[in-house]
């Protein structure tokens, strides 16, 4: 998600579906995020 602004909307979506959202979280996005999504893994993962 690109904006926090969308987040009622999508909840609401669920609930329209039926879906039970158990849990919810959301944060910036910082350096590790930014490196897990250039490279596909953490940093501390094994790459074979």
């Amino acid at each position: 998600m690109n904006s926090f602004a969308r987040v009622a909307e999508v909840l609401e979506g669920l609930r329209t579906m039926d879906v039970n959202v158990v849990d919810f979280n959301l944060h910036s996005p910082n350096l590790s995020d930014a490196f897990i999504a250039l490279t596909g893994h953490t940093l501390r993962d094994r790459v074979n």
